[in-house]
């Protein structure tokens, strides 16, 4: 990905750049992965990333049911107006 930012002619000067933010990516990468497998740290790890993933989707979850309430009020606001009829004379 970051190899197309550098690959027009005009953007040339960026190519350096580029790949020294992939090397250092790709060296992050390879480090976790062997933490990963690792007997000792690899299992804190796993647990630690799966406890992080749980709390993220809960608190998805509950923004989501925000979400919804605050829809369902303002279905519930626009259904007050619904008895008012304007070409009902007999309601006023």
């Amino acid at each position: 990905m970051l190899c197309d930012l550098a690959s027009t002619p005009e953007s040339a000067h960026y190519r350096p750049i580029a790949d020294a933010l992939e090397d250092a990516v790709a060296k992050k990468i390879d480090r976790i992965a062997q933490m990963l497998n690792c007997p000792v740290k690899g299992e804190e790890l796993r647990r630690a990333v799966t406890e992080s993933r749980k709390e993220f989707l809960l608190a998805k979850q509950a923004e989501e049911a925000l979400e919804e309430d605050v829809l369902d009020e303002e279905e519930f606001e626009d259904d007050e107006d619904d008895d008012y009829d304007e070409f009902d004379w007999t309601t006023e």
